[in-house]
């Protein structure tokens, strides 16, 4: 207890060795946290597939759509207006499905690019840091 009766600090000293490129200022971080960062780069999930999904949509009503204008085709007492909208509903649906592929496609290889590009960003960092590419990185 200290003069005041309240109690003292506790004092906690820990040597580390922090091994820095003498090129540049720096900061400092845990090899534990930074391998974990890898770690979790690595492991990404991928997102929930909701392009795929629509696109899927999108192309199965087209499918049935134009099947079943197909079948009713031959009917002789259908109105004038069902044929062209069947081919309108087939249309719009398979442009928006291949829009959504599309779309799907970049987003997936634009994502998996930025995930690589931050990999091979800790790759050139860590070859910079002397004796850091010896080091285990299942340890921090």
């Amino acid at each position: 207890m200290d003069e005041q009766g309240g109690l003292e600090g506790i004092t906690y000293e820990r040597r580390i060795t922090i091994q820095l490129p003498a090129s540049e200022g720096q900061f400092i971080m845990r090899k534990a946290d930074w391998f974990r960062i890898e770690r979790n780069l690595s492991n990404i999930d991928e997102p929930i597939p909701w392009l795929q999904i629509v696109y899927s949509l999108f192309f199965g009503i087209a499918i049935s759509t134009g099947l079943s204008w197909v079948l009713i085709l031959n009917d002789v007492n259908l109105p004038p207006y069902v044929s062209p909208l069947y081919v309108c509903v087939v249309g719009f649906s398979v442009i928006l499905g291949l829009v959504c592929l599309y779309l799907d496609s970049k987003l997936s290889s634009s994502r998996k690019k930025d995930i690589k590009k931050i990999l091979d960003d800790m790759g050139e960092i860590e070859k910079v840091i002397p004796q850091f590419h010896n080091q285990d990185h299942t340890h921090g």
